[in-house]
């Protein structure tokens, strides 16, 4: 009990990464969350497959569900299906379409209401 899995079972191409971080995300040290990625892309035995770095969603720090982008379902697509490219069922999903999606504050699509609290489910 208490062991860690070895490290090199994440070159197994079936196993795979998603890394979040919003764009306003201040939580973070600057580039700390880039160093985790290429952390496991030296891991992986084809990182461009296997592990995907969300960075460019308008976002704070927390759990991102709008219309525009769903942190769950976009993890659970690239974790369960891969780099599969697939649209969101609600439209357009730029983060996956590869377009770019850099805004500036005022401009955002992603408001306060976009973030899940889940405090109310452990009280």
């Amino acid at each position: 009990g208490g062991d860690l899995d070895d490290p090199s079972n994440l070159r197994d191409p079936r196993q795979r990464v998603y890394i979040f971080k919003g764009t306003y995300d201040e939580t973070y040290l600057p580039g700390s969350v880039a160093a985790v990625e290429e952390f496991y892309s030296q891991l992986m035995q084809d990182p461009n497959e296997q592990v995907l770095f969300e960075h460019s969603v308008v976002a704070g720090h927390g759990v991102v569900i709008s219309r525009e982008y769903n942190v769950v379902e976009e993890c659970l697509k690239h974790v369960v299906f891969g780099r599969t490219k697939l649209t969101q069922s609600t439209g357009n999903n730029s983060a996956s379409s590869g377009e770019d999606r850099s805004e500036t504050r005022s401009g955002m699509r992603a408001p306060l209401d976009a973030i899940i609290d889940y405090s109310n489910l452990y009280s």
